[in-house]
């Protein structure tokens, strides 16, 4: 059901209608693909295969995940942008804007290493969640609960990975509606 630029698939929220979803590979932040899939499958329909079966987990950890960082906080969505800057794999036009140039000047000044440790994760997890969202053509990202700067950042990281042209798309359990813009997220 579309309402007020989102849409609400079941009790979520989001900013791309249920079938955008029907890919395999997903991204979880701070919430379990156990506990949400079940309540999924109704609305989102796969195609042929199963429902997110090649995902990662940000905040967590599950046994059949491709990879996991189990520590997160605000600094970890930007560290993502930081390390998808090093990698050139990133939503180029967001360079040629205003907000685009404050948001890089913010990634630029973020230390790699000890936020990493910070983490306890290591340059290999970090670059796998990057990877599986840098290998399809659309990637789903399911949010839980999360601190109100810890989404900001994320969403701020998302329209820095292509949610915006997108490439990404997000089910949230809080309500994103209106979906905030990336000059909303930066201003």
């Amino acid at each position: 059901m579309e309402i007020e630029k989102g849409y609400k698939i079941g009790p979520f929220w989001s900013n791309k209608p249920a079938e955008w979803f029907n890919k395999k590979t997903a991204i979880f932040w701070r919430i379990s693909p156990s506990s949400i899939i079940p309540l999924l499958k109704s609305v989102v329909k796969p195609n042929g295969e199963s429902l997110w079966s090649n995902f990662g987990i940000v905040g967590g950890e599950e046994e059949n995940s491709k990879v996991d960082i189990p520590v997160v906080s605000e600094k970890l969505p930007i560290l993502l942008g930081r390390l998808a800057t090093v990698f050139e794999i990133y939503n180029r036009e967001l360079e040629e804007m205003e907000e685009g140039e404050l948001y890089l000047d913010q990634l630029l000044q973020l230390r790699i290493k000890p936020t990493l440790s910070a983490h306890k994760t290591d340059l290999e997890q970090a670059t796998a969640i990057l990877y599986l969202m840098e290998q399809g053509d659309r990637i789903p990202v399911i949010i839980g609960n999360l601190p109100k700067d810890e989404l900001k950042e994320l969403l701020k990281f998302l329209y820095w990975m292509g949610l915006e042209k997108g490439k990404v798309g997000v089910i949230s359990i809080s309500p994103l509606l209106p979906f905030p813009t990336f000059s909303d997220l930066l201003f």
